[in-house]
Parts: C-alpha cells; structure tokens; sequence
C-alpha cells in the first residue's frame, strides 16, 4: 500500500470503496445461500455428499447467467459519468469477472477444505495469490499509473486465477460435474432452507458496506468518502481474521454439537474472543502509525478515530460464528437472517438520521453499536450462553474505550499496553489448557 498510495487520491479511493460495496452487495446472491447446504451435506453425510454437491453446483451455474444481467446493471449505475463507451465496458467486465467467473467453484473449495479441517490449502491459495495481487496492484497503479483502474484491474485478474485454482480442483480432483437430475420437490426443499441466508448475507452487507452509498445520497465528498474506506481498509484486516476464525471454528463447533459438549465449546469461543480482542486493541493502539505508513495521502489524521472504531467493531466475529453456526447446524436460517436484517435496517436508519447532521465519521459508531449487539444480544438469549455472550460485550466495550484514551499517548506507554495484553492473552490460553486437559 505505501507504494501505490501516492498514485492514489482520496478520490480515487472513493470510487473504490463504491465498486467494492456493491460487489460486496452483489456477493450475497452469489450462491442463493446453498453453500449452507453445501456444508450440511458434507457435515452429515460424508460417504454421499458429491450427489448433491453435483446438483447444487449444476443449479448455480444456471443461476449465473441471470445474474450477471442483474449484477451489470447495478455497476452501470455508479461508474464514473467521464468514461467514453469503451471505456465503459471495458471496466464493467473488468468489475464483473471475479464475481462471476467461476466464483462457484471457489465457494465449494473452500466448503471442502473448510470441514475436512484441510485449512493449510485455503492459506496457501489465499497466501500466494495475496502476493500476486500485491504486485499486480503494484505494477498497474505505481508503474503503469492507471490510478483506479489499475487496482480494479489487479483484483480481476488476481480473483478470476484464485477462482480457477479452485475449479481445477473440484473438476479433476474430487470428479464433481455439475448436473439436474433430481425432481423439482427436492430442489424446492433446497431452495426453502437456502433463500432465507441471502438477506442474512445480505443484512451483513447492509452492516458492512452500506454506509458508503448512504454518505454518496447525502452528498458526502468523495474526499470524505475516501477518507472512510482508508479506515473501513484497516477494519477489514480485523474482518478477515475473524471470517478466517469463523471458518475454523464451524467445524469445531458442528463437531461439539453431535457430542453435546457445551462447556467446552464455551471455553474455546471465550479464548478466541480474547485473541481477536487483543489484535484488534493493538492495531488500534498503533493506528496513526500505521495509516501514516500506508497511506501517503494529505489531509488524512481525521480517519483516526474513525478507525479505531471500525477496528474494534469486527473484534464482535466469536461470539457471532457461535450464534451463527448453531443455528446453520439446525438449518434455521430464518432465525439468523431475522437478526441481521433488524441490525441492517437499523443500521441504516442510523446512518441516514445521523450522517447528514454529524458527517460522515458517525458512520463508524452506527457501524460498532450494529456489530456489538448482532454478536451480543443472540447469542445472550440462549441461557446456557449467555454469561460468554455478556462477557465478550464487556471485554470489547473496555478495550475500545482504553484505544480511544491511549492512541495520543506516549510510544512508551503504549508498549507498555500492548506487552500487558499480550501477558492476558497468555493467561487467558494457560487457564484454557488447564481447564481443557
């Protein structure tokens, strides 16, 4: 990032954050929600899983040509007005190809290694075409200097080969064709526990993303827009981490399900929220040094505080892959999506009330108050954890109050800060190994 900064402008930045939020939109449709019974599949019938995968796999890839219509109409709507015909094209299909081209494939990959506990071959991938994408990025922005473009460009390719890896992988290695065979009345019972994930996934997004577009209605700068993503780019570092815990914990958590062992359950989640807590405290006790490393860009100390909140919002992710993986395991998608759709819209109403009036900073609390109560409050309403539940709301609310009091102090202190939450983190796992052994 420090070296394509300077080729960047807040601008810039302003229309990436756009085509990243609205891809993110897009993403929720993706796989109508059946990657959920993808892993059901998997999960509980290991021996004949690959006849429905074939099915699931047959029917999304007619999905995808609908699809990509509806996706390509929602793009053309937030370039730039300044692109010539070509032009416009041209980044269209550009936008659309990692979020088409085989997507599907990459998205049972992942459902596969996820629960054959195989997390290694999702690292490497992630890892390596980490990397590519790095120098993509690197030679289309600061050597070839196609500002936006450039990093637009890097992501589709990067994606699109990302993607194919996985689909080399499913087509040759686990002999998965995609096909429709089976009677309308089984694909309905599909569909029935399926749907009802993509306005949970889409609730997530409306958390994650919206915010963005409601500071473009309320004629917010792109400056400030900009300004913004800078900060959400230094939250979703904490956001990946948690997704990729998430990932690794619903095998786990499916497994203590069949054997009903809900007091350690209770002691794994509570450690890996004291983890995420911990990185999330020490990225927002460093955040202006690192902004300022990054981020070569003018006018930029009043994203601070900003990230510091957004940092701290995702440290949420434990509690709510508990909450959520409980209830995928009893295929009661409808439950799950009631939640995130209410923290969606009131998130939404937040911003629209509040942006306006306080600028687009309050973006970020409406962002942190909707994530504390979607991990918080759920997951308190199962009695048996609901005191894990209220204590991870504790911990997050303390953490981010001290990051708040401590990210204009001394360098000292703040290493000093930092060596104390590491020594708990320590403590916190030497209990768990003791309780657990």
């Amino acid at each position: 990032m420090p070296f394509i900064s300077e080729n960047l402008s807040k601008s810039d930045f302003g229309i990436i954050g756009l085509v990243t939020t609205v891809g993110y939109a897009a993403g929720a449709f993706t796989t109508l929600g059946l990657d959920v019974i993808l892993a059901n599949e998997l999960s509980k019938n290991e021996k004949s899983f690959k006849n429905i995968w074939s099915e699931v796999y047959g029917l999304l890839i007619v999905w995808s040509f609908p699809f990509a219509l509806i996706v390509s109409s929602v793009f053309a709507m937030i370039l730039p007005d300044n692109l010539s015909g070509k032009e416009f094209w041209l980044h269209l299909i550009v936008i659309l190809s990692p979020i088409v081209f085989l997507n599907t494939s990459k998205t049972m990959g992942v459902v596969y290694f996820q629960f054959k506990e195989r997390a290694k071959q999702i690292a490497l991938r992630n890892t390596v075409f980490g990397v590519f994408n790095i120098v993509l990025t690197f030679v289309f922005v600061a050597l070839l200097d196609l500002s936006y473009f450039g990093w637009l460009l890097a992501l589709a390719l990067t994606s699109s080969v990302h993607n194919f890896s996985y689909f080399l992988f499913v087509m040759l290695r686990m002999g998965i064709r995609p096909r429709l065979r089976l009677g309308l009345q089984e694909y309905k019972r599909m569909l029935t526990i399926s749907l009802p994930v993509i306005p949970h996934y889409f609730g997530n997004y409306i958390l994650e993303s919206s915010d963005q577009l409601i500071m473009k209605t309320s004629r917010v700068s792109l400056d400030d827009i900009g300004g913004y993503h800078i900060a959400s780019i230094m939250g979703g570092y904490i956001k990946q981490l948690g997704m990729s815990i998430g990932k690794a914990l619903t095998p786990i958590i499916y497994s203590e399900q069949k054997l009903d062992s809900k007091s350690h359950l209770k002691a794994l989640i509570l450690c890996v929220q004291v983890f995420m807590i911990v990185v999330a405290f020490n990225l927002s006790l460093w955040i202006k040094e690192i902004i300022m490393l990054l981020f070569r860009v003018e006018k930029i100390s009043d994203v601070y505080s900003v990230a510091v909140l957004i940092v701290m919002a995702y440290s949420y992710r434990p509690l709510y892959s508990l909450y959520s993986s409980l209830e995928f395991y009893r295929e009661d998608t409808i439950s799950i999506t009631k939640w995130t759709i209410f923290m969606g819209s009131l998130n939404i109403i937040m911003n629209i009330l509040l942006i306006p009036i306080y600028g687009y900073g309050v973006a970020a609390l409406t962002t942190y108050i909707s994530y504390l109560i979607l991990g918080v409050v759920p997951l308190s309403l199962k009695k048996e954890y609901r005191i894990l539940a209220l204590t991870g709301a504790v911990l997050i609310l303390v953490s981010t109050t001290i990051a708040f009091v401590l990210i204009d102090v001394s360098l000292y202190l703040r290493m000093a800060t930092s060596a104390i939450s590491f020594t708990s983190l320590a403590l916190t796992y030497f209990v768990f190994y003791k309780f657990t052994k």
